[in-house]
């Protein structure tokens, strides 16, 4: 009588260890989907930063340019 009784306790045990299973496969797969989530976030925030930076290098550069053509004018004013 002891064991018949115990069965569906045990089945019941079961049924809540597969649950739990189940359960925490669920919670390690959400964790793993905003870990990559995030990653990927502080990839586009990286790569913004590097086009910002070479729009500034390139912005720099024709400064650079643009003075060079002003000097070589002033130069040449000066020669003539």
């Amino acid at each position: 009588m002891f064991f018949s009784a115990a069965f569906p306790v045990v089945s019941e045990c079961g049924r809540t260890s597969a649950i739990l299973r189940k359960y925490s496969i669920c919670l390690q797969h959400s964790h793993a989907i905003a870990v990559e989530r995030r990653w990927i976030r502080q990839q586009e925030v990286v790569s913004q930063e590097e086009e910002e930076e070479e729009e500034e290098e390139e912005e720099e550069e024709e400064e650079e340019e643009e003075e060079e053509e002003e000097e070589g004018e002033e130069e040449e004013e000066e020669e003539d």
